[in-house]
């Protein structure tokens, strides 16, 4: 037998995923644990790592434990609340858990005083270093965002769509030509940055809520635009990014940009009140982090670029992203060194079916594997992405559903709270697991590896008789010469087509001599 030359490791690296419905060792951990890790993933964003916003207990729905459990579990204000309903995540042990853990986490909590005046004497100690107050200007409204002028002087941006210069002296001047805001619930006026060649094209870019009438209803998204600051006025606009959909809640913007040393343009995108349907599907813009050009366009080597459905338009067929998932396909098939997929977050959409492609194909257990996203399958099988958990439940792309049907090899447990709570354990799991299936290739023939790919890419869906009545092929041609097919067809038939041809030349025999 040869040995094995190389080891090539498929990571679908589409987001480390989290659940609560098992793990390792649950039972060990505390009542406190678990909560500070469900306060973590579900509060902390809007509420404060260390419960900020709770200590001064002025609570609308009242701060008793009765009152903050009805919070947690049935949401307040509605479909449109900036507070969701967690009933249908979390048991009621959870929330009684959680509950038990904010109340005791607040009794250590300072109440933020707002309307302290700050002397510019007064010296404030922080983890890394000191530093001190000073106001430099006042009556700004709700200042959002603001930008460094290469003189010292500073762009800041009012949530009520007003931008301000404030000079190093303490004075201020209106600057015009902003965009239109929705200045409603957390929306408005947001980011602002400079280009970082700005001293030479003048470019500051705005993030805001962006409006629109639909259906007689205004709804909101967040867009970035592009000007030239010329004096104390924006001009030359350009739109750089709108993202869509558009929606009727009024929280959960984002909106805060950011450019890197290459000078790619960063944009945060909230989840727009949606957080169980936009962050996880790609054909929607909101619940994510994008990286563009600074003139609004895509970089080639951003990671969904070839992904199908990561954006819906004319632009992707046109790129060949269709051609581009079926040449990977053809490129895993031709090697003949152990090709190993490990899932270790979320692959949906139609590259991932390269994954498939594999000689073996690992999963963590709270990943998940599919072709699409359920929210792009109930799209377009209902035309109603909020059907996605019926889609999901039909599309089976659970690890132990796909374990079951033979896609993939084996499952890999998570720690307690999902995989990127014990790196370290989970990697030597994953570690394991990949010398363990290289123990079982390194035994094969370079072809064995090959066909033995083959093989068990052709037969999936047909253990559980989803695919019935096609013959079974011990090879797969990806040749696309006529003649290359042609022979394999004469090479699978040959006995038939001597019989056919020799019974063709005796009728002929036959008719010459009659």
């Amino acid at each position: 037998m040869r040995s094995v030359s190389a080891v090539f490791l498929v990571l679908a690296t589409l987001g480390i995923s989290l659940s609560w419905g098992g793990g390792l060792g649950r039972d060990h951990h505390s009542a406190e644990d678990r909560s500070r890790l469900i306060y973590t993933d579900y509060c902390a964003s809007c509420h404060g790592s260390t419960m900020q916003t709770f200590v001064d207990r002025k609570w609308e729905y009242g701060d008793s434990a009765s009152a903050i459990f009805e919070s947690i579990r049935e949401g307040r204000g509605g479909s449109d609340a900036a507070m969701p309903a967690f009933g249908e995540m979390l048991k009621e042990s959870q929330i009684n858990e959680l509950v038990d853990y904010i109340l005791s986490g607040i009794e250590g909590g300072k109440i933020y005083d707002f309307e302290k005046e700050f002397s510019a004497t007064e010296v404030f100690k922080a983890e890394k270093f000191d530093y001190t107050a000073e106001i430099v200007a006042s009556a700004l409204g709700i200042p959002w965002g603001m930008a460094f002028l290469p003189k010292g002087d500073i762009l800041v941006t009012d949530r009520d769509g007003a931008i301000y210069q404030v000079m190093n002296d303490g004075g201020k001047v209106i600057i015009r030509g902003g965009p239109s805001v929705f200045a409603e619930g957390q929306g408005g006026l947001l980011d602002v940055e400079l280009h970082p060649n700005f001293e030479k094209n003048g470019w500051v870019y705005l993030s805001y809520s962006s409006h629109k009438m639909e259906d007689g209803e205004t709804v909101s998204s967040t867009s970035v635009r592009r000007y030239k600051l010329k004096r104390n006025r924006l001009t030359k606009e350009k739109l750089i990014i709108e993202a869509f959909p558009y929606g009727e809640r009024e929280f959960h913007y984002g909106s805060r940009i950011e450019f890197d040393k290459q000078g790619y343009l960063f944009l945060t995108v909230g989840d727009r009140g949606s957080r169980d349907v936009n962050p996880q599907d790609l054909t929607r813009y909101p619940g994510k982090v994008h990286r563009i050009n600074d003139d609004g366009s895509i970089p080639t080597d951003n990671p969904f670029v070839d992904t199908p459905g990561a954006y819906p338009g004319v632009g992707a067929e046109e790129r060949g992203q269709a051609e581009a998932i079926a040449r990977s396909i053809e490129c895993s098939m031709s090697l003949k060194v152990p090709n190993i997929s490990i899932i270790i977050g979320e692959g949906g959409s139609g590259g991932a079916i390269a994954l498939a492609s594999s000689n073996k194909i690992i999963m963590l257990e709270n990943a998940i594997y599919s072709v699409i996203s359920p929210e792009g399958c109930a799209s377009i099988l209902w035309r109603d992405p909020k059907k996605s958990l019926e889609a999901a439940d039909a599309m089976k792309l659970s690890a132990q559903d796909l374990l079951d049907f033979g896609i993939v090899d084996s499952v890999i447990k998570e720690p307690l709270g999902g995989a990127h709570r014990d790196k370290k354990a989970l990697l030597d799991e994953i570690k394991k697991s990949i010398r363990k299936n290289l123990r079982e290739l390194s035994e094969l023939s370079r072809e064995d590896i090959l066909n033995h790919r083959k093989q068990k890419f052709l037969s999936i869906g047909r253990k559980k008789g989803l695919v019935k009545n096609i013959d079974s092929r011990d090879r797969m041609t990806m040749e696309e010469n006529v003649f290359s097919n042609l022979k394999q067809k004469i090479n699978k038939n040959k006995i038939v087509m001597i019989i056919t041809l020799a019974l063709a030349v005796l009728v002929l025999l036959t008719l010459l001599y009659l």
